[in-house]
Protein backbone atom coordinates (compact mmCIF):
# COMPACT_ATOMS: atom_id res chain seq x y z
CA UNK A 1 0.00 0.00 0.00
CA UNK A 2 1.10 3.69 -0.64
CA UNK A 3 0.70 6.67 1.30
CA UNK A 4 -2.42 8.36 0.32
CA UNK A 5 -3.07 10.76 3.17
CA UNK A 6 -1.38 11.95 6.24
CA UNK A 7 -0.90 14.93 8.42
CA UNK A 8 1.69 16.11 11.10
CA UNK A 9 -0.51 19.04 12.31
CA UNK A 10 2.75 21.17 11.86
CA UNK A 11 2.00 24.83 12.19
CA UNK A 12 2.31 27.89 14.35
CA UNK A 13 0.27 28.04 17.74
CA UNK A 14 -3.05 28.92 17.12
CA UNK A 15 -3.41 27.99 12.90
CA UNK A 16 -6.37 26.53 11.94
CA UNK A 17 -6.28 22.76 10.74
CA UNK A 18 -4.95 23.00 6.71
CA UNK A 19 -8.44 23.81 4.89
CA UNK A 20 -6.83 21.93 1.72
CA UNK A 21 -6.90 18.74 3.90
CA UNK A 22 -9.29 19.00 6.37
CA UNK A 23 -13.56 20.42 6.86
CA UNK A 24 -14.29 21.40 9.65
CA UNK A 25 -17.78 20.87 10.56
CA UNK A 26 -19.21 21.90 14.20
CA UNK A 27 -18.69 25.60 13.29
CA UNK A 28 -17.54 26.51 17.10
CA UNK A 29 -13.77 27.36 15.99
CA UNK A 30 -12.56 25.16 19.16
CA UNK A 31 -9.49 23.46 16.95
CA UNK A 32 -6.37 24.71 16.35
CA UNK A 33 -2.92 23.85 15.96
CA UNK A 34 -0.65 23.30 19.34
CA UNK A 35 2.92 22.51 19.66
CA UNK A 36 2.99 20.74 15.90
CA UNK A 37 -0.53 18.79 17.35
CA UNK A 38 -4.33 19.19 16.18
CA UNK A 39 -5.95 20.43 19.41
CA UNK A 40 -9.30 20.21 20.68
CA UNK A 41 -9.74 22.60 24.38
CA UNK A 42 -13.01 23.10 25.67
CA UNK A 43 -13.79 24.99 29.39
CA UNK A 44 -16.98 24.55 30.93
CA UNK A 45 -19.21 24.07 27.54
CA UNK A 46 -22.82 22.70 27.28
CA UNK A 47 -24.77 21.14 24.46
CA UNK A 48 -20.86 21.31 22.58
CA UNK A 49 -19.03 18.77 20.43
CA UNK A 50 -15.68 20.00 20.87
CA UNK A 51 -14.59 20.03 17.53
CA UNK A 52 -15.20 17.83 14.31
CA UNK A 53 -13.05 17.32 11.25
CA UNK A 54 -13.98 15.79 8.35
CA UNK A 55 -11.17 14.94 5.94
CA UNK A 56 -11.69 15.02 2.60
CA UNK A 57 -9.79 12.35 1.19
CA UNK A 58 -12.23 9.06 0.15
CA UNK A 59 -10.41 5.80 0.14
CA UNK A 60 -11.41 2.38 -1.45
CA UNK A 61 -9.77 -0.80 -1.06
CA UNK A 62 -6.67 -2.01 1.33
CA UNK A 63 -6.45 0.15 4.03
CA UNK A 64 -4.61 1.22 7.48
CA UNK A 65 -4.74 4.23 9.19
CA UNK A 66 -2.63 4.75 12.86
CA UNK A 67 -3.46 7.99 14.86
CA UNK A 68 -1.30 8.66 17.65
CA UNK A 69 -3.42 10.77 20.48
CA UNK A 70 -2.97 12.17 24.14
CA UNK A 71 -5.30 13.69 26.72
CA UNK A 72 -3.01 16.26 28.32
CA UNK A 73 -6.18 17.23 30.92
CA UNK A 74 -9.85 16.56 31.88
CA UNK A 75 -12.62 16.97 34.41
CA UNK A 76 -14.41 13.46 34.48
CA UNK A 77 -18.21 13.83 34.64
CA UNK A 78 -19.94 10.63 33.76
CA UNK A 79 -18.81 8.52 30.55
CA UNK A 80 -16.57 10.62 28.42
CA UNK A 81 -14.69 10.03 24.59
CA UNK A 82 -12.12 12.00 24.93
CA UNK A 83 -11.09 11.42 21.46
CA UNK A 84 -12.23 9.38 18.50
CA UNK A 85 -11.72 8.79 15.42
CA UNK A 86 -14.12 7.16 12.10
CA UNK A 87 -14.48 6.25 8.77
CA UNK A 88 -17.20 6.28 6.83
CA UNK A 89 -17.97 4.45 4.00
CA UNK A 90 -20.17 4.87 0.65
CA UNK A 91 -22.06 2.25 1.25
CA UNK A 92 -23.42 3.70 4.46
CA UNK A 93 -20.99 1.57 6.82
CA UNK A 94 -18.62 3.06 9.46
CA UNK A 95 -15.99 2.12 12.01
CA UNK A 96 -14.64 4.05 15.05
CA UNK A 97 -12.65 3.58 18.01
CA UNK A 98 -12.42 6.07 20.77
CA UNK A 99 -10.18 7.30 23.96
CA UNK A 100 -12.82 6.82 26.71
CA UNK A 101 -12.62 7.96 30.67
CA UNK A 102 -15.70 6.88 32.50
CA UNK A 103 -14.49 7.65 36.66
CA UNK A 104 -14.12 3.92 36.76
CA UNK A 105 -12.10 2.68 34.01
CA UNK A 106 -8.79 5.47 34.08
CA UNK A 107 -8.08 4.46 30.14
CA UNK A 108 -9.31 2.19 28.06
CA UNK A 109 -10.51 1.78 24.40
CA UNK A 110 -13.39 1.08 22.91
CA UNK A 111 -14.63 -0.11 18.96
CA UNK A 112 -17.08 -0.45 17.16
CA UNK A 113 -19.14 -0.49 13.70
CA UNK A 114 -22.37 -0.80 11.92
CA UNK A 115 -22.31 -4.35 11.91
CA UNK A 116 -21.39 -4.41 15.57
CA UNK A 117 -24.32 -4.84 17.74
CA UNK A 118 -22.02 -4.31 21.37
CA UNK A 119 -19.18 -1.74 21.46
CA UNK A 120 -16.13 -3.64 22.78
CA UNK A 121 -13.95 -2.50 25.18
CA UNK A 122 -10.00 -2.96 25.47
CA UNK A 123 -8.75 -2.21 29.05
CA UNK A 124 -4.94 -2.61 29.19
CA UNK A 125 -3.56 -0.29 26.74
CA UNK A 126 -3.02 3.41 27.40
CA UNK A 127 -0.42 4.38 25.04
CA UNK A 128 -2.76 6.44 22.93
CA UNK A 129 -1.86 4.64 19.58
CA UNK A 130 -4.16 2.72 17.45
CA UNK A 131 -4.82 1.78 14.16
CA UNK A 132 -7.84 0.55 12.33
CA UNK A 133 -6.95 -1.62 8.80
CA UNK A 134 -8.89 -3.19 5.89
CA UNK A 135 -7.11 -5.76 4.11
CA UNK A 136 -7.16 -7.32 0.88
CA UNK A 137 -10.31 -9.18 1.57
CA UNK A 138 -12.32 -6.40 3.20
CA UNK A 139 -12.42 -7.62 6.91
CA UNK A 140 -11.76 -4.36 9.08
CA UNK A 141 -9.65 -4.76 12.09
CA UNK A 142 -8.37 -2.37 15.11
CA UNK A 143 -5.21 -2.66 17.19
CA UNK A 144 -3.69 -0.83 20.07
CA UNK A 145 -0.33 -0.41 20.53
CA UNK A 146 1.00 -2.14 23.90
CA UNK A 147 4.41 -0.62 23.97
CA UNK A 148 5.97 -3.67 22.16
CA UNK A 149 3.38 -4.40 19.52
CA UNK A 150 0.13 -4.20 17.79
CA UNK A 151 -2.25 -6.00 19.80
CA UNK A 152 -6.00 -6.24 20.82
CA UNK A 153 -6.37 -7.39 24.65
CA UNK A 154 -3.42 -9.94 24.28
CA UNK A 155 -4.28 -10.55 20.39
CA UNK A 156 -1.88 -10.05 17.66
CA UNK A 157 -4.58 -10.55 15.19
CA UNK A 158 -6.33 -7.53 15.93
CA UNK A 159 -10.41 -6.94 17.36
CA UNK A 160 -12.51 -8.35 14.01
CA UNK A 161 -15.16 -5.34 13.92
CA UNK A 162 -17.76 -7.36 11.31
CA UNK A 163 -17.46 -4.57 8.80
CA UNK A 164 -17.04 -5.30 5.49
CA UNK A 165 -17.31 -2.95 3.09
CA UNK A 166 -15.09 -2.45 -0.05
CA UNK A 167 -16.71 1.06 -1.00
CA UNK A 168 -14.73 4.06 0.02
CA UNK A 169 -15.03 6.34 2.67
CA UNK A 170 -13.57 9.50 4.35
CA UNK A 171 -11.96 9.85 7.62
CA UNK A 172 -13.64 11.65 10.61
CA UNK A 173 -11.63 12.66 14.03
CA UNK A 174 -13.57 14.22 16.92
CA UNK A 175 -13.55 15.15 20.99
CA UNK A 176 -16.56 15.52 23.31
CA UNK A 177 -17.80 14.64 27.18
CA UNK A 178 -20.85 13.40 27.07
CA UNK A 179 -23.32 13.03 29.94
CA UNK A 180 -26.96 13.24 29.76
CA UNK A 181 -27.21 14.14 26.51
CA UNK A 182 -25.34 17.07 26.78
CA UNK A 183 -21.98 18.10 26.20
CA UNK A 184 -20.04 19.23 29.70
CA UNK A 185 -16.52 18.78 30.94
CA UNK A 186 -13.10 21.02 30.92
CA UNK A 187 -10.79 18.95 29.26
CA UNK A 188 -7.74 19.36 26.73
CA UNK A 189 -7.09 16.51 24.15
CA UNK A 190 -4.78 16.51 21.10
CA UNK A 191 -3.79 14.51 17.89
CA UNK A 192 -1.07 13.68 16.45
CA UNK A 193 1.02 11.79 13.36
CA UNK A 194 -1.83 10.40 11.28
CA UNK A 195 -0.97 8.58 8.64
CA UNK A 196 -2.77 6.65 6.39
CA UNK A 197 -1.89 4.31 3.59
CA UNK A 198 -3.84 2.45 0.75
CA UNK A 199 -5.94 2.92 -2.55
CA UNK A 200 -7.20 6.38 -3.18
CA UNK A 201 -10.89 6.17 -4.46
CA UNK A 202 -10.03 7.82 -7.80
CA UNK A 203 -7.85 4.54 -8.49
CA UNK A 204 -9.08 1.70 -10.27
CA UNK A 205 -7.69 -1.50 -9.26
CA UNK A 206 -5.88 -3.80 -11.85
CA UNK A 207 -7.66 -7.16 -12.80
CA UNK A 208 -5.46 -9.60 -13.35
CA UNK A 209 -6.58 -11.96 -16.33
CA UNK A 210 -3.38 -14.21 -15.76
CA UNK A 211 -4.37 -18.07 -14.78
CA UNK A 212 -3.56 -19.86 -11.16
CA UNK A 213 -0.74 -21.71 -11.40
CA UNK A 214 1.35 -23.65 -8.55
CA UNK A 215 4.84 -22.51 -8.59
CA UNK A 216 7.54 -25.16 -7.15
CA UNK A 217 11.34 -24.17 -6.36
CA UNK A 218 13.79 -26.49 -6.23
CA UNK A 219 16.98 -26.49 -4.63
CA UNK A 220 19.27 -28.26 -6.38
CA UNK A 221 21.90 -28.14 -3.71
CA UNK A 222 19.62 -29.92 -1.04
CA UNK A 223 16.64 -31.17 -3.04
CA UNK A 224 14.55 -28.88 -0.95
CA UNK A 225 11.27 -27.85 -2.58
CA UNK A 226 9.16 -24.55 -2.10
CA UNK A 227 5.52 -23.73 -2.75
CA UNK A 228 5.36 -20.29 -4.35
CA UNK A 229 2.03 -18.36 -4.41
CA UNK A 230 0.91 -15.49 -6.35
CA UNK A 231 3.25 -16.41 -9.38
CA UNK A 232 1.19 -16.77 -12.13
CA UNK A 233 3.73 -17.03 -15.14
CA UNK A 234 3.88 -20.00 -18.04
CA UNK A 235 7.43 -19.26 -19.05
CA UNK A 236 10.66 -17.87 -17.73
CA UNK A 237 13.82 -16.97 -18.98
CA UNK A 238 17.59 -14.98 -18.75
CA UNK A 239 17.64 -11.87 -20.30
CA UNK A 240 20.94 -9.47 -20.58
CA UNK A 241 21.31 -11.08 -16.97
CA UNK A 242 18.08 -10.27 -15.85
CA UNK A 243 15.51 -12.80 -14.76
CA UNK A 244 12.07 -12.19 -16.77
CA UNK A 245 8.54 -13.90 -16.46
CA UNK A 246 5.68 -14.21 -18.86
CA UNK A 247 1.96 -14.54 -18.54
CA UNK A 248 -1.47 -13.05 -19.96
CA UNK A 249 -1.07 -10.07 -18.34
CA UNK A 250 2.67 -9.19 -19.57
CA UNK A 251 6.02 -9.94 -19.08
CA UNK A 252 7.51 -8.82 -15.88
CA UNK A 253 11.42 -8.68 -14.35
CA UNK A 254 11.99 -10.70 -11.00
CA UNK A 255 14.00 -10.15 -8.40
CA UNK A 256 14.64 -6.25 -8.34
CA UNK A 257 12.00 -5.07 -6.20
CA UNK A 258 11.22 -5.04 -2.78
CA UNK A 259 7.41 -5.50 -3.21
CA UNK A 260 5.40 -6.37 -6.05
CA UNK A 261 4.27 -3.52 -8.18
CA UNK A 262 3.77 -1.82 -4.70
CA UNK A 263 2.22 -4.82 -3.03
CA UNK A 264 4.20 -6.33 0.15
CA UNK A 265 5.12 -9.64 -0.58
CA UNK A 266 3.75 -11.82 2.03
CA UNK A 267 6.57 -14.71 2.89
CA UNK A 268 6.33 -17.91 5.04
CA UNK A 269 7.95 -21.05 5.67
CA UNK A 270 6.27 -23.88 7.86
CA UNK A 271 7.42 -27.10 9.56
CA UNK A 272 5.96 -30.37 9.42
CA UNK A 273 4.21 -31.46 12.11
CA UNK A 274 6.75 -33.20 15.00
CA UNK A 275 6.09 -35.18 18.15
CA UNK A 276 9.68 -33.81 18.79
CA UNK A 277 10.94 -37.18 19.28
CA UNK A 278 9.14 -38.29 22.28
CA UNK A 279 4.86 -39.34 22.35
CA UNK A 280 4.54 -37.51 25.59
CA UNK A 281 2.63 -34.31 26.32
CA UNK A 282 4.54 -31.37 26.24
CA UNK A 283 5.05 -27.56 26.43
CA UNK A 284 7.52 -25.28 24.42
CA UNK A 285 9.55 -22.71 27.10
CA UNK A 286 11.09 -20.98 24.92
CA UNK A 287 11.88 -21.19 20.81
CA UNK A 288 15.05 -19.94 19.55
CA UNK A 289 16.13 -19.10 16.05
CA UNK A 290 19.22 -17.52 14.58
CA UNK A 291 18.57 -15.29 11.24
CA UNK A 292 18.11 -12.27 9.89
CA UNK A 293 15.10 -9.58 9.13
CA UNK A 294 14.66 -6.40 7.92
CA UNK A 295 11.05 -6.43 9.97
CA UNK A 296 9.02 -7.63 12.50
CA UNK A 297 8.35 -11.41 12.27
CA UNK A 298 5.33 -13.81 13.41
CA UNK A 299 5.74 -17.13 14.75
CA UNK A 300 2.73 -19.41 14.86
CA UNK A 301 3.03 -22.63 17.25
CA UNK A 302 0.26 -24.81 16.28
CA UNK A 303 -0.33 -28.54 18.11
CA UNK A 304 -2.45 -31.29 17.58
CA UNK A 305 -5.51 -30.88 15.82
CA UNK A 306 -5.06 -27.42 15.29
CA UNK A 307 -4.75 -25.29 18.45
CA UNK A 308 -2.79 -22.00 17.97
CA UNK A 309 -1.05 -19.18 19.75
CA UNK A 310 0.63 -16.10 17.48
CA UNK A 311 3.73 -14.65 18.93
CA UNK A 312 5.07 -11.40 17.44
CA UNK A 313 8.92 -10.85 17.07
CA UNK A 314 10.26 -7.54 16.87
CA UNK A 315 13.35 -6.68 14.70
CA UNK A 316 15.42 -4.09 16.49
CA UNK A 317 16.45 -1.85 13.74
CA UNK A 318 13.20 -1.64 11.12
CA UNK A 319 14.81 -1.73 7.55
CA UNK A 320 18.09 -3.32 8.68
CA UNK A 321 19.28 -6.89 8.05
CA UNK A 322 20.47 -7.79 11.20
CA UNK A 323 21.84 -11.25 12.08
CA UNK A 324 20.48 -12.26 15.53
CA UNK A 325 19.21 -14.56 18.09
CA UNK A 326 15.71 -14.71 18.61
CA UNK A 327 14.17 -15.71 21.61
CA UNK A 328 10.41 -16.43 21.59
CA UNK A 329 8.58 -16.99 25.52
CA UNK A 330 6.70 -20.53 25.00
CA UNK A 331 2.88 -20.50 26.90
CA UNK A 332 1.76 -22.90 29.39
CA UNK A 333 -1.99 -22.78 28.35
CA UNK A 334 -0.38 -24.56 25.03
CA UNK A 335 0.52 -28.50 25.22
CA UNK A 336 0.05 -31.29 23.02
CA UNK A 337 2.52 -33.83 21.43
CA UNK A 338 2.28 -32.80 18.28
CA UNK A 339 3.86 -29.29 17.29
CA UNK A 340 4.34 -27.67 13.50
CA UNK A 341 6.00 -24.39 13.56
CA UNK A 342 5.63 -21.85 10.98
CA UNK A 343 7.44 -18.24 10.53
CA UNK A 344 6.25 -15.72 8.37
CA UNK A 345 7.26 -11.81 7.62
CA UNK A 346 5.19 -8.95 8.55
CA UNK A 347 4.91 -5.67 5.58
CA UNK A 348 6.94 -7.22 3.29
CA UNK A 349 9.84 -7.62 5.17
CA UNK A 350 12.98 -9.38 3.89
CA UNK A 351 14.84 -12.63 6.13
CA UNK A 352 16.28 -15.75 6.36
CA UNK A 353 16.58 -18.47 9.38
CA UNK A 354 19.51 -20.45 9.84
CA UNK A 355 18.98 -22.59 12.69
CA UNK A 356 16.15 -23.45 15.00
CA UNK A 357 16.30 -24.77 18.57
CA UNK A 358 13.21 -25.65 21.05
CA UNK A 359 13.49 -26.20 25.01
CA UNK A 360 11.27 -28.36 26.31
CA UNK A 361 9.23 -29.20 29.46
CA UNK A 362 7.88 -33.37 29.22
CA UNK A 363 4.70 -33.48 31.14
CA UNK A 364 3.91 -37.20 30.65
CA UNK A 365 0.84 -39.43 28.82
CA UNK A 366 -2.29 -38.10 29.93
Amino acid sequence: MTIIFQDDFIGSNGDPPDIAKWTESDGYNLLSIQDNKLDFNAVNQENLAAGIITSIQEVSGEFSCTVDWEVLSYTPNALESLGWIRINFIGGDWVFIQRMHDGFLDAVYGVASSQDSLQQISTIHTSGKFKIERDASNNTRVWCWSGAQWEWDGDTEGYLTGLSNSDGGNIIIGSQVNCDSKYLGNYHVTFDNLLASGTSGEEEEAISTAIDRLTINLNLKRNALTQWTNFDFNSMAMFNGVPIAANEDGIFSLFDSDDDNGTNIDAFFELVKTDLGTSETKKIRFYYFTGETSGDLKIKLQVDDGEERTFLVPAKKIGQLQHRLHRVDGRNDLRGVYWRPRIENTKGCDFSVDAIDILLSLLGNR
